[in-house]
């Protein structure tokens, strides 16, 4: 994945001038990378593209507050140390 400082690098370089290739060697992302980061940047002036929705959350947040309540309840003593993040 490559970084935002090695976008705006990437831009930087493309600005003044440098192709592709060259911009591959100085940043060390390949050529196909920076042409892709020039082209999205060109196109909508922005430097990250939108984050990929992804696979959905096998369970939902109340489904884990449920299963954490009925741990506790059937099990006085256990006490949850790790919140769990979506």
């Amino acid at each position: 994945m490559v970084t935002r400082n090695e976008r705006v690098r990437v831009i930087e370089l493309h600005v003044e001038g440098k192709s592709y290739r060259q911009i591959a060697n100085e940043t060390g992302i390949s050529k196909d990378a920076a042409r892709e980061i020039i082209k999205y940047w060109t196109t909508t002036g922005k430097l990250n593209p939108p984050s990929r929705p992804g696979k959905p959350p096998v369970l939902s947040e109340r489904d884990i507050r449920h299963l954490v309540s009925q741990i506790v309840t059937k099990q006085g003593r256990f006490h949850m140390t790790h919140t769990y993040e979506s």
